[in-house]
């Protein structure tokens, strides 16, 4: 349908918008600020990185991600399936984030960003989502790196061609 941008420089603050509050389907684009919600907490000492998870029958989840295709019985971390869901889009990984980490934190904690729509949040996923409020999440994650003292080991991911890397916010 619509095209909208929503672009802010980081260094200088300003903005071009171009029907920024038009919204949509958020998808996949929520994985990213609901691992921050998890990176935080852990970063407060509020979540473990190292919790496991069995993957079960009850978590299988079709469409993106690696994890649908390991054995049943697979344990992982809290820190393997943040890297999965932001990496691999996975959304068994997601769930089971989800599982833990239910949305209404996670609502309360993505509306601090000031978003402009903080109703569509709704549980997590099947989200709406504007321009603007994505560049309200990148910010967040902007912000979250630089008051992190931490320093970046690898890039994220080949896939992305950004300084955030996965190393850098999972050794918290």
């Amino acid at each position: 349908e619509g095209v909208s941008v929503f672009y802010q420089d980081v260094g200088s603050g300003a903005v071009y918008e171009y029907p920024s509050l038009e919204k949509y389907p958020a998808a996949s684009v929520v994985k990213a600020p609901y691992c921050l919600y998890v990176l935080d907490l852990a970063s407060q000492g509020r979540a473990d990185l190292n919790q496991t998870f069995t993957y079960t029958e009850q978590w299988m989840r079709k469409g993106t991600g690696k994890i649908q295709n390991m054995p049943f019985g697979t344990v992982l971390t809290l820190r393997e399936l943040v890297r999965y869901a932001i990496e691999e889009s996975d959304n068994v990984a997601f769930a089971l984030i989800r599982s833990a980490f239910p949305a209404d934190g996670y609502r309360a904690y993505a509306a601090s960003f000031g978003l402009t729509y903080p109703e569509d949040i709704r549980n997590g996923a099947n989200s709406l989502l504007c321009a603007r409020d994505a560049g309200a999440y990148l910010a967040a994650i902007d912000r979250f790196i630089q008051t992190h003292d931490i320093i970046p080991a690898q890039t994220l991911s080949p896939k992305f061609d950004t300084a955030l890397t996965i190393d850098f916010l999972l050794n918290i």
